[in-house]
């Protein structure tokens, strides 16, 4: 009896073993590349342009603008207690170079700010829909080149100055695995900037820029599991 109880236990053990073998999801489990395509709507408010000397500060009325962008990404995720998941990424945008692009005129002078080549880290919680689908959430930091350019009208001279600006993100997403290494991915994320500002002098005219930007990216990607 004792030699058949055991027995029992093994066979049970062993398909316990098997059936926690089979539900355990490990579809996003290691390194991936992916390369997407998407549209931002950019915010720029709170901005305030002035000329240091001879000319009042003054308020620009929020700027928004629609830019398709590129992003490729690199991460490597670990699954844990069968069905979740969690991913370091790393990214790169890329296109869309007059993302923000506003105009600022008084006198004769006309400033513009743009945002361009913006980079950044996060880490994605995710939970499996089933062995082929991973849905995720996702935050981290952000970082991106600003430039404002200056155009004094007489005469005709372009002075830039070129800065940066860190944020953080959030967002959510989806990844379905439509082959054994190759996946499709969209999410949609918010890069919320924090206030700076910028000075270009020209002769004895200064003038200064001060903004605060936020973009919503929605995207879709393509990606390599390796």
């Amino acid at each position: 009896m004792k030699n058949l109880h055991l027995v029992l236990t093994i066979i049970t053990l062993s398909y316990v073993s098997n059936v926690l073998a089979e539900d355990a999801s490990s579809s996003f489990s290691g390194p991936y590349v992916s390369l997407g395509l998407g549209n931002q709507y950019n915010v720029i408010d709170k901005e305030n342009v002035r000329a240091v000397t001879g000319a009042p500060s003054f308020d620009q009325p929020n700027a928004s603008k629609h830019d398709y962008f590129g992003q490729i990404q690199a991460g490597y995720g670990i699954d844990f207690y069968d069905k979740f998941n969690v991913a370091l990424n790393a990214f790169y945008d890329f296109g869309g170079e007059k993302v923000n692009d506003i105009k600022a005129t008084f006198y004769q002078d006309t400033v513009k700010q743009r945002l361009q080549n913006t980079a950044g880290i996060f880490i994605a919680p995710g939970y499996y829909v089933n062995d082929q689908t991973l849905v995720f959430l996702k935050a981290g930091w952000v970082r991106a080149d600003k430039e404002y350019s200056r155009y004094y009208q007489v005469p005709n001279i372009n002075v830039n100055i070129n800065d940066s600006v860190d944020g953080y993100l959030w967002g959510v997403g989806i990844k379905h695995l439509v082959s054994t290494k190759l996946f499709i991915g969209a999410d949609l994320t918010r890069y919320s900037y924090g206030s700076s500002s910028s000075i270009a002098n020209l002769s004895d005219l200064e003038v200064k820029v001060s903004s605060k930007s936020e973009q919503t990216n929605a995207l879709i990607s393509v990606g390599y599991m390796f």
